[in-house]
């Protein structure tokens, strides 16, 4: 694994080439920016003074967190019975690398992630021997804490975001209020108890454990729908539509609550 910097490291833009055995990737970014570089299947890593790294499922992220303005967050998390970390640019919008080892569940969150124009890095292990639960349970417990940390360093935020959300003949919908009051509100039948490993049931528990711990406000109604594939993935993507609604930078004058503050 080599790095090869141009003649002045320290100038902007920065160009950095890595390569990586047969696998490779390239970035031209400035140095004052979350950068990133997608190794394909290799694993390696970067360091590009003064910004630290973080690389997840072959994916490196390169990030300057004295950046003004930039919100980001990493967070990890280890028990007994799953391990989970995760990086997330909030206002990224184009890279998403997950592995949890569960495919469906890995499919709802790129789902969520792209319609979110959120950038996010999630690799869990967890006792997928036993069933899937602690897994989603914990991704959700994760991916929360990093949307609150995230947040913190935001300025004011339009606070409100809601969606029907079509796929096929499924409907649903999603509405949130970045609260700092947690509470899920979830009115969803299913017909199956599972789709692909991912048991029916652990979409409620990973909405729960999300809002909890990012301390929003969730509604989530299934207004129509037979398949429940559609309706999850009409979830899920909702969800990625709200959270890209109500994260949005605000220029409201008087701000987004008449407290002045939200908690």
């Amino acid at each position: 694994m080599t790095s090869r910097f141009g003649s002045d490291a320290e100038a902007s833009p920065l160009r950095l080439e890595h390569d990586y055995g047969r696998h490779s990737g390239r970035i031209r970014a400035h140095k004052d920016q979350i950068l990133f570089l997608h190794l394909l299947w290799g694993r390696g890593f970067i360091v590009v003074t003064p910004s630290s790294f973080c690389l997840l499922s072959g994916v490196c992220y390169v990030m300057s967190k004295a950046a003004p303005g930039v919100r980001f967050a990493e967070v990890d998390r280890e028990t007994k019975e799953t391990r989970v970390h995760i990086v997330l640019d909030i206002d990224g919008g184009t890279k998403q690398d997950i592995s949890t080892g569960i495919g469906f569940f890995d499919h709802m969150l790129n789902l969520m992630a792209f319609h979110g124009q959120f950038d996010v890095g999630i690799e869990a292990e967890g006792d997928l021997h036993i069933d899937d639960h602690h897994t989603v349970e914990d991704v959700g417990i994760v991916l929360g804490r990093a949307f609150r940390d995230a947040l913190e360093s935001s300025g004011p935020i339009e606070r409100y975001g809601s969606c029907h959300m079509v796929m096929e003949e499924a409907l649903v919908l999603v509405a949130l209020d970045i609260s700092g009051r947690s509470g899920l509100f979830y009115e969803v039948d299913f017909s199956r108890e599972a789709v692909g490993e991912m048991a029916t049931e652990n979409v409620k528990e990973f909405l729960r454990a999300f809002s909890s711990n990012a301390g929003f406000t969730i509604h989530v109604q299934k207004l129509a729908g037979t398949n429940d594939h559609h309706v999850i993935e009409g979830i899920f993507k909702g969800l990625g539509r709200v959270l890209e609604q109500a994260t949005r930078k605000s220029e409201r004058r008087n701000g987004v609550s008449t407290k002045g503050r939200i908690d």
